[in-house]
């Protein structure tokens, strides 16, 4: 029975709540803040896309304008946009991705259908919103509130379990265990928050329902509790299997030790006893809500063989090993060959899976290809070793993105190490407890580490400090054994949590995953070990201590997370967004394909509308392969050839953006060979961006006038727009790339490439900029000599740009004639439409709204004049 009394209990899991609900909101206020300010910064005076009820996103163009901290997001998004504008309610190809083809998709659908939900409920309010604009309002905090509803609901239960102390734990745990609670904050909108939290309330509810012991073995109340957790559990399988398969792993481990050495440990007339039957109706349970769930998503035109997400091997894997658990935790006929067999059908089962994953390699398992694993394993952050990310955090970073929770498994290890499991059982389950223990204390170390900074013999001695701290108290004093059932409880809470953190140490994407369970812990703990009778000497001034030192674990993470400052720039995402909205207004409605690193391919994606190649998932293998092939294309005929086969109409290069980088290093790693030398398109990069010697630009590949917002942090120029045209002849390809310098303000390449163009042919462009350079520096002799040649070749050209035209008339009109930039500029104006006045470079485009109205020509073009100015952008550069 709970330790507190019923009305100290209730105002135990109350109160938590409203403490969980009014710390939510204060955080989610100031981070919806932080998200407003990053997406409404100006980096230049490019206009936000403007309110189109007609297009898929709510805005002209297919662009977007939120600026959201997760890259995932995005894809949510779109996908989710592609479900609510007709697409069909579950969505299984990206078509914006992997051009031209498009590829699978295999997310499932709870964060579409979620964010779908929020939105229509939203517009109800929200009338004057579109469908897309009122998912773009819910999107950065649906997950926030979904946070919010599962505790509404899950709170009371656990109370009436637990108690009430207990629940107002696993309340106020969810946003003190930052990692956990990271999934869930203001702008994170993705699946890996639905993942974890099913994948910890999975452990909960077995933890809470006894974990297959029960009253007189065999009790409906125990069934109830383990069905509720073998839901869960599949519902974590269904929306993400790389989360919830190494915790049912874990879960099956602590089952396999309850049945084997804790269960014989009670006599046959106990009130509590271990019944194995329980572990295979789990199985059996979950079995079927995996093979549920799989025929939601793909029944009946999707059911491809594909491993990597909830498939039939999972629930045929699951429902074997709870058979298996079941008929080890046996006694009767353990000698038996029927029972034998049944174990290896069983375990037949279990292992079919990664069978058929090492016989079938990529055609089954695209993670085992060796450039994928490659990239995942090497070169993307969250797949790294967590000591290196923590040695590049500040201490106070450390202590506000890492929660200390996970330490709860010393303590709670010491407490179970007085056992009555006797001879080699307790070798065995100390044996366990001894691994839970290292794995611990090396977290510690490493956490130790990183709040001290470096190592030394002040590390040893914090983590000599720390170990002993949480676990000499429960080895000195708590000598009385816990109860059999309880160890049960935890041996199936600990083994996941310990092989979840000893995972996270490896790859920090585990960490989140690591601290749920770790709270968990902590909650069964609080409902379990501190009650009355619990088999430990729970004097008061134990609880003290104990209480003060869970209550310095749980806040330590944040306090610390609230003195962080919250981001009120994001200098990258701005510049891609600028860089697509520039290009997509350049374009307009016209055919176009990007090429652009993984990440930079997202960001156009989304915010431009512009299908890509190469973003970094799974299921865009082929894509990836073919980005880092482009990449690395030795010559400029190879890197056309390999443009043409993918459709690719712009190159949009962020010099600052390793990606592409990486992909080469992976390729190069996959194929086991030295690295490849860089390719034509990084020396290209280079030489666009001055620091590599000059070459020339192939005639099909021409930079773009594209002046990027000056961003001290990502060098200059922070971003290179290539357009692939055809061939064009080298002195208009020369005069491209003049006006290219001159967007990003080099006026020394400015004049070597229109030297070098009249060096090939004379033409009314170069000698235009060649005369406006001459004016700008005052060379008045240089620049009457560029005047005369430009009239002489305006007379000799019967046909011209409606840019150069423009060019021509600004030049004239720095001399003082009037009449000749009249002349171009009507003329340009007669021939130009909205497509041409797109592609005109903003000076241009300024010069020519500006020398129409002083020169009078706006009155017979107005219209033309004001489309000019409403491209212009809102404000100087």
């Amino acid at each position: 029975m709970p330790l507190t009394r019923p009305r100290l209990g209730t105002a135990c899991w109350v109160g938590g709540l409203l403490l969980t609900v009014a710390v939510v909101g204060w955080d989610s206020d100031q981070r919806l803040d932080s998200i407003a300010a990053v997406t409404a910064a100006p980096v230049s005076g490019i206009s936000p896309p403007a309110p189109d009820p007609d297009s898929p996103t709510g805005y002209v163009g297919g662009q977007h304008r939120l600026i959201l901290p997760a890259i995932d997001g995005y894809h949510w998004l779109l996908q989710t946009e592609r479900m609510m504008g007709g697409g069909g309610l579950r969505v299984r190809r990206a078509e914006y991705d992997d051009a031209p083809a498009g590829r699978e998709v295999h997310w499932s659908g709870v964060m579409r259908w979620w964010g779908a939900g929020m939105a229509v409920a939203y517009r109800a309010t929200h009338p004057t919103l579109t469908s897309s604009q009122a998912l773009e309002r819910v999107a950065p905090w649906a997950n926030t509130l979904a946070l919010i509803v599962v505790l509404v609901a899950l709170v009371p239960v656990l109370a009436g379990r637990l108690g009430g102390p207990a629940a107002g734990l696993f309340a106020v745990g969810t946003f003190a265990v930052f990692p956990f609670y990271e999934y869930f904050v203001v702008g994170y909108f993705d699946h890996h928050g639905v993942a974890t939290m099913a994948s910890a309330v999975a452990v909960l509810l077995l933890g809470a329902g006894g974990a297959g012991w029960g009253k007189g073995g065999y009790d409906a109340a125990a069934r109830r509790w383990l069905a509720a957790s073998a839901v869960l559990g599949g519902t974590a399988l269904w929306v993400n299997a790389a989360t919830a398969v190494p915790v049912l792993i874990g879960i099956g481990v602590g089952a396999l030790l309850s049945v084997a050495w804790l269960g014989p440990s009670v006599p046959a007339d106990a009130l509590w006893r271990s019944d194995p039957r329980l572990w295979r109706w789990w199985g059996l349970v979950g079995g079927a809500i995996s093979l549920a769930f799989y025929l939601l998503e793909y029944f009946p035109a999707h059911m491809d063989m594909r491993l990597e997400v909830n498939h039939p091997f999972y629930a045929l894997a699951w429902v074997g090993a709870g058979d298996f658990i079941c008929r080890v935790g046996e006694r009767k006929g353990s000698h038996s060959p029927g029972r034998r067999w049944w174990l290896t059908l069983d375990a037949a089962a279990v292992l079919l899976l990664p069978a058929v994953i090492l016989a079938t390699g990529t055609r089954t398992f695209l993670i085992s290809d060796p450039f994928l694993f490659t990239l995942h394993q090497r070169y993307i952050v969250e797949f790294l070793p967590l000591a290196g990310q923590l040695l590049q955090m500040t201490p106070g970073e450390v202590a506000g993105r890492l929660s200390p929770a996970p330490l709860v498994i010393l303590p709670v290890a010491a407490c179970l190490w007085a056992t009555p499991i006797e001879r080699i059982g307790r070798w065995g389950w100390r044996a366990f407890l001894v691994a839970a223990v290292a794995v611990g204390a090396a977290f510690a170390h490493l956490l130790l580490r990183g709040l001290i900074g470096g190592q030394g013999p002040l590390v040893a001695l914090a983590d000599a400090f720390v170990v002993g701290l949480m676990c000499a108290p429960f080895l000195l004093r708590g000598r009385n054994a816990v109860e059999s059932r309880e160890s049960a409880v935890f041996a199936v809470a600990l083994a996941p949590t310990v092989l979840l953190l000893a995972m996270s140490m490896a790859q920090v994407r585990w960490v989140g995953v690591a601290a749920a369970l770790a709270l968990v812990t902590i909650v069964l703990a609080a409902g379990l070990l501190v009650p009355a009778g619990s088999g430990l000497a729970w004097t008061r001034s134990r609880r003290t201590a104990a209480a003060a030192l869970l209550l310095a674990t749980l806040l330590a993470s944040p306090v610390a997370s609230s003195r962080l400052p919250l981001a009120r720039t994001d200098g990258p995402q701005q510049l891609a967004r600028d860089a697509a909205h520039w290009l997509r207004r350049r374009v307009d409605n016209d055919p176009a394909v990007v090429f652009a690193s993984p990440n930079a391919t997202t960001w156009l994606t989304y915010f431009g509308g512009f299908p890509g190649v190469g973003t970094l998932y799974w299921e865009n293998l082929e894509g990836l392969r073919a980005a880092a092939a482009i990449y690395t294309a030795p010559t400029a005929d190879s890197l056309r050839t390999l443009l043409r086969e993918r459709g690719v109409t712009h190159l949009v290069l962020f010099p600052w953006d390793q990606g592409l980088e990486l992909l080469r290093a992976a390729r190069a790693d996959a194929l086991g060979g030295p690295q490849e030398p860089a390719g034509f398109l990084p020396t290209l990069t280079g030489t666009l961006r001055g620091s590599a010697e000059a070459q020339p630009t192939p005639g099909w590949l021409v930079p773009l006038p594209y002046p990027p917002p000056a961003i001290a942090a990502l060098g200059h120029p922070s971003a290179i727009i290539l357009e692939v045209v055809p061939d064009q002849d080298p002195e208009v390809g020369l005069v491209a790339l003049a006006r290219y310098y001159q967007a990003i303000r080099s006026p020394d390449r400015i004049e070597s490439s229109l030297s070098a163009s009249l060096g090939v042919r004379p033409t009314v462009p170069a000698w235009a900029l060649l005369a406006q350079m001459h004016a700008a520096r005052g060379e008045v002799e240089l620049f009457a000599g560029a005047l005369r040649s430009l009239r002489l070749a305006v007379a000799n050209t019967s046909s011209l740009e409606v840019g150069d035209r423009v060019d021509a008339a600004v030049a004239f009109a720095i001399g003082r004639d009037g009449e000749a930039a009249a002349e171009q500029l009507d003329r340009a104006l007669q021939e130009a439409d909205d497509r041409q006045l797109r592609r005109l470079s903003e000076d241009q485009l300024a010069f020519l709204v500006r020398l129409s109205r002083q020169l009078g020509i706006d009155r017979s073009h107005g219209e033309m004049v004001a489309a000019a100015e409403s491209l212009l952008p809102a404000a100087p550069r």
